[in-house]
């Protein structure tokens, strides 16, 4: 079931990719946590004040020109991301350390509009919207190992809205280096006994894009 998600994923990308204008691959640097987590009984018992690691990903995908509007264009990208999360949960008066390890494949769709439009510098402003599947997860406490994968602990699969600032400078008139910030929610996810969560995610993320021409036919 993983294999063809990321197998689907990909065909679906590259059957897009004649129609865009642009191509990119990057690379992110990411830190996640948890946030409004409530038990069955509505209750947030997590801690979230443990560090966040940064963890590597990697992603490419295809840019579209908006015709009639030069400032915006259209992404549509894959990625894969690993998170670990520490944190712990409380019972009574014993707070228990907890270690996860996450891993997803995403599919991600949504605008970028330049707010400064330079030949050779661009800043711009973008809004996606995202699943996220999971392909690899894992809890640890108290020497016990869950495989979050084959569990019920989350959820598999997670909708996100993200927003945030790319700086691209062009290194050529067709290619060109950027960097970006991204911000990404979860909405808000339930798992078995009534338990909810969402999961949100700071990046930092490099990469370059290029100018696609179409072989002749």
């Amino acid at each position: 079931m993983k294999i063809k998600i990321i197998t689907y994923s990909f065909w679906f990308l590259v059957g897009f990719t004649s129609y865009a204008q642009t191509l990119y691959v990057e690379t992110s640097l990411s830190s996640a946590y948890f946030k409004d987590y409530t038990n069955d009984f509505g209750m947030n018992t997590l801690d979230n004040s443990y560090s966040s690691p940064i963890e590597l990903g990697i992603g490419g995908g295809v840019v579209f020109d908006i015709p009639k509007n030069k400032l915006l264009k259209w992404d549509l990208g894959i990625n894969y991301n690993k998170y670990k999360i520490n944190t712990s949960f409380v019972v009574g008066n014993t707070s228990t350390s907890t270690h996860y390890n996450l891993s997803y494949v995403s599919l991600k769709s949504g605008p970028y509009y330049s707010l400064i439009d330079k030949p050779r510098v661009k800043l711009q402003f973008h809004s996606h919207a995202s699943f996220d599947y999971l392909v690899f997860g894992s809890n640890q406490y108290n020497n016990e190992f869950i495989d979050l994968t084959s569990a019920h602990q989350l959820s598999k699969l997670l909708l996100n809205y993200h927003y945030g600032l790319a700086l691209e400078i062009f290194i050529t008139s067709e290619n060109s280096f950027y960097i970006s910030y991204d911000s990404k929610h979860s909405f808000r996810a339930t798992i078995e006994n009534d338990e909810s969560y969402r999961l949100n995610v700071n990046s930092v993320m490099m990469g370059f894009r290029f100018k696609f021409k179409p072989l002749p036919n």
